[in-house]
């Protein structure tokens, strides 16, 4: 949730996205539902452009490759790439998921992906989430609910420091567990 500056990163309403390499209706279809999810949770209103549009904002790219190499020496199956600006306002991401055969994308990592997308840094093992991969959930669980809830309450401006912040996430998950 916290850029490498340490302040809070998050996207301010509305982002652009589309699916602009391998589109399919499948695989279209399985990214509107996995954002229509994020969007009640976060608030976030996402428009849907067609690929090639000027300004996308979130691309979506199921590759034909089978895996990536990132950080200059690893080898990963899926992964995001993530600019934003100094003031804490995620933008131009792209999210890649590889590809597991003919005509078959590794979809499992999608939902991590757009975590990583949507403002989640690192990866948590403590909690079962998507976002770890200690735990082989690909799908959001209740934790990632509750932080994702948690990052786009609009208590927690982008760019605020950890700091400023955390006293505002505990009481903010205090009243969501509270619920």
């Amino acid at each position: 949730m916290f850029s490498r500056s340490g302040n809070l990163a998050k996207w301010e309403s509305p982002v652009t996205v589309a699916v602009v390499e391998g589109a399919n209706p499948a695989n279209v279809d399985f990214t509107k539902k996995s954002l229509a999810e994020m969007a009640e949770l976060s608030g976030l209103a996402f428009e849907w452009v067609e690929p090639g549009a000027r300004g996308i904002e979130l691309e979506i790219h199921f590759s034909d490759e089978r895996d990536f190499v990132i950080n200059g020496n690893q080898r990963a199956a899926c992964y995001a790439s993530i600019d934003g600006s100094p003031d804490g306002r995620l933008g131009d991401v792209a999210i890649f998921i590889g590809r597991a055969g003919e005509g078959e994308w590794r979809t499992g990592c999608l939902t991590h992906e757009l975590l990583h997308g949507l403002g989640w840094r690192g990866h948590t093992h403590r909690v079962r989430s998507a976002i770890s991969y200690a735990h082989g959930e690909t799908e959001l669980t209740k934790w990632d609910r509750l932080m994702m809830r948690t990052l786009y309450d609009p208590r927690l401006p982008p760019g605020i420091s950890k700091t400023d912040a955390m006293p505002i996430v505990r009481a903010i998950l205090r009243e969501l567990i509270d619920e």
